[in-house]
């Protein structure tokens, strides 16, 4: 079984329906990143300062949507 491979898909449900919208929010991303305001500056220094991010620091945004927070 293989990741793509129609078999594995089936096996875990994840077929029809469910495919067909796993891409519906890609269709309107543009509506939702111009309509909702930019975070706060003081936000992302405040995360980043709690975090104790260093500049050399990588780090993975799981579940970013248009990647708004990202930017």
């Amino acid at each position: 079984m293989r990741l793509g491979g129609g078999f594995f898909l089936d096996s875990i449900g994840l077929t029809g329906a469910f495919m067909e919208q796993r891409f519906a929010f890609d269709e309107i991303a543009y509506v939702y990143r111009a309509a909702r305001p930019d975070y706060p500056e003081a936000l992302i220094e405040d995360v980043v300062s709690y975090a104790d991010l260093k500049q050399s620091d990588k780090i993975l945004e799981v579940g970013c949507g248009t990647g708004q927070a990202t930017r």
